[in-house]
């Protein structure tokens, strides 16, 4: 079996999108050889050295679905058998509905294999997951929303959820390191961090409500935020002076992903602060809850279902949006047992075992049946 991963991304690019296509095209590439293909927008960078790439060269914004249309058709028309040795993975919705759309009007062989990272909320949801073969989805909550939007009953040999992944290499080799001096910050200060974009989908993330918990929390504790552009770090400026906090707030933008895990294992506490709002609170788990869980920090997340499908047993959950609760919670993980914390620490360190992305690509594969 052919397994062609599909996307109509460009590189560079430093999104969590193009970053969880590159992560699972390598993992994959990697596990399958030859029989795997990986066929992209465009690659400026040559970013995929070590797998096969079929690189368009497409530059322009507009066009490129129907560009892919009818480069698919021709791709397939090539093969013998109709395709019928050839899977189609993507989660690219447009592309898709290409492959449905092909498939029916010539009766192509192929099979496809349709990724989910939230739902689309029109016809395209119900259209793709009724005529994939297999579905896979980044959550159970999200996969419950695909198989009830569908209208279709849950099938074991076609729905599976798997969640995301990380690069446990990254997080390695910095035990005889102070990141703290190394990365300029404050050495004799507690860093409670976010790591990670300040809006998702345009929707803000709530950072304010972590800055009026500092208001509630000792002298000695600061707070990191790492990954906001300049603009967005600049809203909070009149809320932290007004709460005499300038100097115990630390604001540094977006850093390249190689220097994202020196932040998170700098910090002393790790927070996700999403709001209880959509996408927050309804398909949308963050790629950085398996990077928090392979630095082996304490974790304190909102105390939504989406997050706690993965943090439930390992982190520490507060009420979201509510500034009070968290400052209780990060007392709570300053002030308790050192033996406690460091059990949920190392169970947060398995679950990132559990979580890389060769292990997410390994489940998929055994999934389809896909030999390697």
């Amino acid at each position: 079996m052919e397994f062609i991963y599909l996307t109509s991304k460009k590189y560079p690019s430093r999104t969590a999108d193009h970053f969880f296509v590159k992560e699972m095209a390598n993992a994959f590439g990697n596990l399958l050889g030859d029989k795997f293909s990986l066929v992209l927008a465009n690659d400026s960078t040559d970013f995929f050295r070590d797998i096969k790439v079929i690189n368009m060269g497409l530059t322009m914004e507009r066009g490129r679905t129907l560009y892919y249309f009818f480069w698919t058709l021709f791709f397939i028309l090539r093969a013998d058998d109709r395709a019928s040795g050839k899977l189609f993975f993507s989660n690219d919705s447009n592309l898709l509905c290409n492959l449905v759309i092909l498939r029916k009007i010539f009766r192509f062989r192929y099979r496809i294999c349709s990724e989910w990272h939230m739902l689309y909320d029109d016809w395209r949801d119900a259209f793709i997951v009724k005529n994939s073969d297999f579905v896979v989805a980044t959550s159970g909550r999200l996969m419950d929303g695909i198989v009830g939007r569908a209208g279709v009953p849950f099938a074991k040999d076609k729905f599976l959820v798997v969640y995301g992944g990380a690069d446990l290499k990254k997080y390695s080799g910095f035990e005889s390191r102070n990141l703290k001096k190394d990365l300029g910050l404050p050495e004799k200060k507690i860093l409670v961090a976010y790591v990670g974009l300040f809006r998702t989908l345009g929707v803000m993330k709530s950072i304010d409500v972590m800055i009026n918990a500092l208001a509630n929390l000792p002298e000695d504790v600061n707070m990191l935020f790492v990954g906001g552009k300049k603009e967005e770090a600049a809203e909070y400026l009149d809320k932290i002076t007004d709460k005499k906090l300038i100097n115990r707030c630390i604001f540094i933008e977006k850093q390249d992903p190689g220097r994202v895990p020196l932040y998170q294992k700098a910090a002393d506490i790790l927070v996700i602060p999403n709001p209880d709002k959509y996408p927050f609170n309804d398909y949308c788990i963050p790629m950085k809850i398996y990077e928090y869980l392979a630095s082996g920090k304490p974790i304190i997340y909102s105390n939504l279902a989406l997050l706690g499908e993965v943090l439930h047993d390992c982190g520490y959950s507060f009420i979201p949006d509510d500034p009070n609760d968290l400052a209780v919670k990060i007392s709570e993980v300053l002030n308790g047992r050192s033996d406690s914390i460091r059990r949920k620490s190392d169970l947060c360190l398995e679950k990132a075992e559990k979580y890389s992305w060769r292990n997410r690509a390994s489940t998929i594969l055994d999934f389809l049946k896909i030999g390697r």
